[in-house]
């Protein structure tokens, strides 16, 4: 029974000519061959079968096979079709023997000729893919942009090197981390995504996910800093000293890189895949007290919570003792922040009698407690406990900063 007929002879046109072997079709479509009433494992068999074939695309629906060439190897993204490509490794056979080579006599001695039999690996062009695995002398790749816009055709040549090219894609790789990995794919009709993969015993420091705008060839979601970071070891992300006349809880909410008491890295604002935080009182650059919190599925401030005390300095403060306040934002109207307490007043009388472990508050401030503590209005002081267990207000000690630190996920 014949594939075409008059009444869908438009729609099945080009289909139509294939089944019916026009070969001018075949030609120009880079069609090796074509086969009808085959399944796709049948049609993937005979591709593999195959040394020209590079390609084979399978429509359901018609239930129709062709296999292709390289010098049409493409990705079809019609309805119903299913496109399978060859793998791009040599035949272990072929790998150790790139060359034929024949001796000759010649006077005074042997000349050895030798013509490539392969060319290597074809090197990557910034912002493409490449499609095509054969890599015999005469052989063809396509380099395709991923965002459409320019294709080039490279051909091993006799001499077993890839002939060069000059292709412009407009999303080329970003600068990103030696020690990540990148992918682009293709993510819609305006914008290429690219993707991000650390190697084993790196995890990721920002979304692994980034964009291009193919108009104009400008990626967002990309961070100067590292993408890849150490997950055994602490990466540090704000530093407050004391002193400093910012505004404690701005600190923490905004970056003021112009201030020099406070460090901020942007990773205090794209707060994931974090898996541990650690809080440290910091005198002379050696930390001399710390908390270490459970950061997964917390936000930039309720990772400093009770809830998720993992380990402490203070053998007093554990997961299970007794915490009358442990936040950023510190209790009631009181100007204290970053306060950890074991009991704590909830009015003005008695706040000298509270009992903390760390706090950063005003020097000015009339409820600071320490005897002879200058009164500069405006500069923040930290405080600390350095028994074992909570200290009252009146006893506690000064330090010179406050340093957060994180581990992220692998």
């Amino acid at each position: 029974m014949r594939l075409c007929r008059p009444i869908i002879y438009f729609f099945l046109q080009s289909v139509c000519d294939l089944a019916l072997g026009n070969s001018k079709v075949l030609r120009e479509q880079g069609i090796l061959d074509q086969f009808t009433k085959v399944s796709n494992k049948r049609c993937i068999e005979i591709c593999n079968g195959d040394i020209k074939c590079v390609w084979s695309s399978y429509n359901h629906m018609l239930k129709l096979c062709k296999i292709f060439g390289f010098n049409d190897a493409r990705v079809n993204t019609e309805p119903a079709e299913f496109v399978y490509q060859k793998s791009t490794e040599l035949l272990e056979s072929d790998k150790n023997t790139l060359v034929d080579c024949d001796t000759n006599s010649i006077s005074g001695g042997t000349s050895e000729a030798c013509t490539a039999r392969h060319c290597g690996e074809p090197k990557g062009y910034d912002g493409t893919e490449i499609l095509g695995n054969m890599y015999r002398v005469g052989s063809k790749v396509r380099y395709n942009c991923v965002d459409g816009t320019d294709y080039k055709i490279s051909i091993c040549e006799q001499s077993g090197q890839w002939s060069d090219v000059s292709i412009s894609c407009r999303c080329k790789k970003p600068q990103v981390s030696s020690s990540a990995g990148f992918i682009l794919h293709r993510f819609n009709e305006t914008h290429i995504q690219g993707q991000l993969s650390c190697s084993e015993g790196l995890g990721l420091l920002f979304y692994n996910q980034i964009f291009c705008q193919i108009s104009n060839g400008q990626w967002t979601g990309i961070h100067d800093e590292n993408a890849c970071v150490n997950i055994t070891t602490w990466f540090k992300i704000y530093d407050y000293s004391a002193g400093c006349d910012e505004h404690i809880l701005s600190g923490w909410n905004k970056v003021n890189s112009n201030h020099p008491c406070v460090y901020r890295h942007s990773k205090v604002d794209h707060w994931y895949n974090i898996s541990q935080v650690k809080f440290d009182v910091v005198i002379n650059n050696t930390s001399v007290a710390f908390i270490i919190l459970n950061g997964t599925g917390s936000d930039n401030y309720s990772w400093f919570s009770h809830e998720r005390l993992i380990e402490s300095s203070w053998p007093g403060l554990t997961s299970s003792s007794t915490v009358d306040s442990f936040n950023i934002k510190g209790k009631n109207s009181f100007r204290r922040r970053w306060f950890v307490a074991e009991s704590s007043s909830s009015g003005e009388s008695g706040l000298c009698d509270d009992k903390v472990w760390v706090t950063v508050t005003w020097s000015g401030d009339q409820f600071i407690c320490i005897p002879n503590m200058p009164s500069t209005a405006e500069e923040t002081v930290i405080l600390y406990s350095n028994a074992s267990a909570a200290s009252s207000m009146r006893d506690m000690l000064l330090a010179d900063s406050i340093r957060v630190s994180i581990k992220v996920n692998e």
